[in-house]
């Protein structure tokens, strides 16, 4: 009588059950991911590790520290950054004595030549009291927008970083008449560009 098949597969089933299981280690990851491999955090997961790395392994490592130091806003641009983008709405002549600024300049700067004025205000950046214009640089020479641009004059001596740019952000430290400070800043290199060329021509630094 042939055996039921159904009791065959129980009894095969008991008869691997009971055969002991040899201890094994798992194998290690290929990619250095496995649970004790000192490895698991990989390299080219971090960017800027493999980015260092890399450029290290080329001898370009200079160039690599020079772009980290572009993405990195100094703390006085980046107060200065947040303050004028904060009263980017404002519009007009709200300088208690704006005589006194355009003396100090020696100019008027709300009649800056090639740039649209928007705003003349007392302000104060990083509780340095300044006096704040903000222009709209409405055309360049490929008839683009360049956007806004911001003239910072600080009343008192205050030391800027140098001229720079961290991302989209540029800016240009200047000595005006008399060595007071002058910032300028915008969001658009062609803008700042148009500003300076305006500030320079019109005797400003």
């Amino acid at each position: 009588m042939p055996p039921d098949p159904e009791d065959f597969e129980q009894r095969l089933r008991q008869a691997l059950r009971s055969l002991p299981v040899p201890a094994c280690e798992p194998a290690p990851s290929p990619l250095g991911t496995g649970p004790e491999d000192p490895g698991r955090r990989l390299f080219f997961f971090r960017p800027w590790q493999w980015l260092l790395g890399s450029a290290l392994a080329g001898g370009t490592g200079a160039a690599v520290l020079q772009v980290a130091a572009r993405l990195e806003t100094p703390p006085l641009m980046e107060a200065a950054f947040r303050h004028v983008t904060g009263e980017e709405g404002l519009r007009g002549q709200l300088m208690a004595k704006p005589e006194a600024a355009a003396q100090a300049l020696g100019f008027d700067p709300t009649r800056l030549a090639t740039a649209t004025w928007q705003l003349a205000k007392d302000c104060h950046v990083a509780t340095l009291p300044v006096w704040h214009w903000s222009y709209f640089m409405e055309t360049a020479a490929d008839g683009q927008m360049p956007g806004w641009a911001w003239m910072l004059v600080f009343k008192n001596p205050t030391p800027l970083p140098p001229s720079g740019q961290a991302g989209q952000r540029y800016w240009r430290s200047l000595h005006g008449r008399d060595a007071y400070p002058v910032l300028l800043l915008s969001h658009s290199e062609e803008a700042l560009r148009l500003l300076t060329q305006a500030v320079r021509r019109q005797g400003v630094v």
